[in-house]
């Protein structure tokens, strides 16, 4: 991929997004699973993929403390950093989770890479004068 697409971390994201979807079991139809139950599922997922992940004490960050492709990954952080955040997107799509893994932080030190989760479920409350 890295010498045949114009958009390597695009395509990439893509591959890993319909990987991700095959990866976790989907809820029944029509029903969401909770911010909680996603978060416990996407870290189960890449803790068996061996990425030692951990939750960050707000929910907000999985800090991934080992890469299996680490080897690759620090040739081709654009390609296989992007492969692992499309899996997260696609993860938490098959989930129908009210989070989206908004990007993949590679090497913030020598030994981890950091994912953010964001909300998407708006909030139901008005604002102040409604």
């Amino acid at each position: 991929l890295a010498g045949t697409s114009d958009d390597v971390a695009q395509d990439v994201v893509t591959a890993g997004h319909a990987w991700g979807t095959y990866l976790v079991d989907r809820p029944p139809p029509h029903t969401m699973t909770t911010a909680d139950n996603a978060r416990a599922t996407v870290v189960d997922l890449m803790d068996r993929l061996g990425f030692q992940p951990e939750l960050d004490d707000d929910g907000n960050k999985i800090l991934l403390r080992r890469c299996p492709f680490l080897d690759v990954a620090k040739r081709h952080p654009d390609v296989v950093c992007s492969l692992h955040l499309g899996l997260l997107r696609g993860a938490l799509h098959a989930l129908r989770a009210p989070l989206e893994a908004r990007d993949l932080r590679p090497f913030v030190a020598p030994s981890l890479c950091v994912a953010h989760l964001v909300d998407t479920q708006p909030l139901d409350r008005a604002l102040p004068g409604e």
